[in-house]
């Protein structure tokens, strides 16, 4: 897909502008891999540790932050291996990101009310708190749509 688009260059940059092209892609998709795979796996291990899901010591966060980095690094490349069109691929992201959505609402949620309150002048007040929960619904509905939709669309 990335060759498909640099080829767009060519024309008017002529293949100077094509390598450029491909260079700068490989290096932008892979530092969002990276910060996108350790960002995930860093919220979703702090969500799992509120939960209750592990215990509550930074070694037992940390080996499920690492779990999860080495999970979600072998599903891509499992991806990879299977050698499956770049619209299947981005269905598969869809689906992962849509999975990730209420994860972030609720962890949102719980750090508005569950940690210690410590400066009373950083505390929210009742509009944002209604954004708060306003977001927060948006977010659960659409990661739920989202993943439904998400589901249709591999099985189909």
């Amino acid at each position: 897909m990335v060759r498909s688009l640099a080829i767009m260059f060519e024309p008017t940059m002529g293949e100077t502008g094509k390598l450029l092209f491909l260079f700068g892609a490989v290096a932008v998709l892979y530092s969002t891999f990276l910060v996108a795979t350790a960002s995930h796996a860093k919220t979703a291990a702090d969500a799992f540790r509120v939960a209750g899901l592990i215990p509550s010591t930074p070694r037992s966060v940390q080996r499920t932050y690492l779990a999860l980095c080495t999970l979600m690094t072998a599903i891509v490349l499992g991806l990879v291996a299977a050698n499956l069109e770049p619209t299947q691929i981005i269905l598969v992201g869809g689906f992962f990101q849509a999975l990730m959505l209420p994860v972030l609402a609720a962890t949102a949620l719980y750090w508005r009310y569950r940690r210690p309150r410590t400066t009373p002048q950083l505390e929210s007040g009742r509009v944002w708190d209604s954004f708060l929960w306003l977001s927060s619904g948006g977010m659960f509905v659409c990661g739920i749509w989202l993943f439904y939709l998400q589901i249709l669309k591999l099985v189909s």
